[in-house]
C-alpha cells in the first residue's frame, strides 16, 4: 500500500496541498493499535496496521497535519505552560492531557471532514461512549475519600471526551451521558463544559489560550476542595 492509494476526489485537495508544504511517509506496523501520524518527524511519518488502503482514516491524520499547520496550538506547548500548578499532577496522570488535545484538534477537524463528503461514523474507529459499570464506579469513587485524583483524572476524561462526540447519531446518548455526570459534580462540570463550548466556538486555533482558562478555573476548583 503507498500513500498514493488512500487517496481519491475527496481529500486530493487537501493532499495537494499538504504535499506541496510536507514530505509524507506511510509506515506499516503491526504492533498500532488504529491510524496515527507523527508531524514531528521529517518527512511527517503516518502509521497503520493494516496493509488495506483507508481513505477516511488516512484523511484524518492529515486533517492533525492541516490543523497544527494552520496554528493550532502544540500540547507541548501548553503542557510547559502549566508546569507546576496543582493541576498538573491531574492533567498528566493516565496520559489524560494527551487525550484532551486530540479531543479539541478533533473538533476542529471534523467540520473539514464532513465538507469533503466522508461519513460521520467514518471519521473515528472507537466510539465515544459512557458504559453503566464506568458511570457506577465514578459514582462510588466520587464519595469515597480515596484516589481522589484518579477519581477526578476519569471524570474529566470521560466527560471531555462526551463533549467531542461529534456524531449527529450519538446526540441522545451523549447528552443523557453528560446529564448524568454534571449530577455527580456540578462545579467541576461546569468547568468542563465552559472550556468546551468557547473552544468549539472559537474562531481560531489557539488552544493554549482557552486552555489557560481552564487550566486556571481546574487549579482554582482543585485548591478549594483540597484534592492534592
Amino acid at each position: 500500500m503507498t500513500l498514493e492509494d488512500n487517496i481519491n476526489i475527496q481529500n486530493i485537495e487537501l493532499w495537494n496541498e499538504l504535499n506541496s508544504k510536507f514530505d509524507f511517509k506511510l509506515i506499516y506496523s503491526k504492533d498500532e493499535i488504529s491510524w496515527r501520524v507523527n508531524t514531528e518527524r521529517d518527512p511527517i511519518e503516518i502509521y497503520t496496521s493494516s496493509k488495506t488502503p483507508n481513505i477516511p482514516s488516512f484523511t484524518h491524520e492529515l486533517l492533525h497535519v492541516y490543523i497544527e499547520s494552520n496554528g493550532m496550538s502544540s500540547d507541548r506547548d501548553i503542557l510547559n505552560s502549566m508546569y507546576g500548578t496543582d493541576s498538573f499532577q491531574i492533567l498528566t496522570n493516565n496520559d489524560l492531557f494527551a487525550r484532551i488535545h486530540n479531543y479539541c484538534s478533533h473538533t476542529k477537524m471534523f467540520p473539514y471532514f464532513i465538507k469533503m463528503g466522508f461519513k460521520e461514523c467514518d471519521f473515528i474507529a472507537d466510539r465515544i461512549k459512557l458504559s453503566f459499570i464506568s458511570y457506577y464506579i465514578l459514582k462510588i469513587m466520587l464519595k469515597s475519600k480515596k484516589s481522589k485524583e484518579t477519581v477526578i483524572t476519569d471524570f474529566i476524561g470521560h466527560t471531555m471526551a462526551l463533549f467531542n462526540d461529534n456524531e449527529t447519531a450519538n446526540k441522545k446518548a451523549t447528552t443523557r451521558s453528560l446529564n448524568k455526570l454534571k449530577k455527580l459534580n456540578p462545579p467541576l462540570f461546569k468547568i468542563i463544559e465552559d472550556f468546551n463550548i468557547e473552544w468549539r466556538n472559537s474562531e481560531n486555533l489557539n488552544l493554549s489560550y482557552y486552555f489557560e482558562i481552564f487550566d486556571h478555573n481546574l487549579n482554582d476548583w482543585l485548591v478549594e476542595n483540597k484534592i492534592l
